[in-house]
C-alpha cells in the first residue's frame, strides 16, 4: 500500500470523543483520516515506519504546511483508542486468528504485524478482519488505535 493522497475518514471510523491539537511538521501534509504520530522533534507527521516515532491516532483535519515552518498550523487528532479500518502489509493474509494481534504502522493507512518493519511503530489491535461491510477479508482490518503512553506489550 502506499500512503493516503486525500482525506478518507468515513464510515470506516468510530471516535472515541478524546482529541487533542498537535503541531505540525514543517512542510508536512496531513489528510483527514491518517494515522498520525509525532517525529523525533515532537512535531506531528503522518505514520510511517520512522525511527523515534510515536503513534498518536487518527487525524480529524486535512492540514497542509507545505510551505511552512514546524508549529505553523496544528491538527486536530482522535487520542482516545478510535477504531479506524485501515490496510493490512502484504507479508500475508489475514485470517481470525489475526484478531488481538498487535500492528505497527507502514504508513498513514497501512500497518503490519510486529518484526515485518525496521521500527515497529505500534500503531493499535486488530479487532475486526475486514472492513465496515463485510468485506476485504485478507488486506483490511478494523483496529481499535493505541492511546498515548500504551504500549505493545501482551
Amino acid at each position: 500500500m502506499t500512503a493516503l493522497a486525500q482525506n478518507s475518514l468515513d464510515n470506516n471510523y468510530v471516535p472515541s470523543g478524546r482529541y487533542r491539537k498537535y503541531p505540525v511538521a514543517a512542510y508536512t501534509v496531513i489528510f483527514r483520516g491518517a494515522g498520525v504520530m509525532l517525529n523525533a522533534s515532537g512535531y506531528l507527521i503522518p505514520a510511517s515506519d520512522t525511527s523515534g516515532g510515536i503513534s498518536r491516532g487518527v487525524s480529524r483535519d486535512e492540514v497542509d504546511n507545505n510551505p511552512g515552518s514546524a508549529g505553523d498550523l496544528e491538527c486536530e487528532v482522535d487520542i482516545g483508542g478510535c477504531e479506524v479500518v485501515v490496510n493490512f502489509g502484504t507479508q500475508s493474509a489475514l485470517t481470525q486468528a489475526n484478531v488481538g494481534d498487535k500492528v505497527f504502522w507502514k504508513d498513514d493507512q497501512t500497518v503490519e504485524l510486529a518484526g515485518t518493519s525496521a521500527n515497529d511503530i505500534f500503531a493499535g489491535t486488530i479487532e475486526r478482519i475486514g472492513d465496515a461491510y463485510g468485506a476485504n477479508l485478507t488486506s483490511k482490518c478494523l483496529i481499535r488505535c493505541a492511546t498515548p503512553g500504551e504500549v505493545a506489550a501482551n
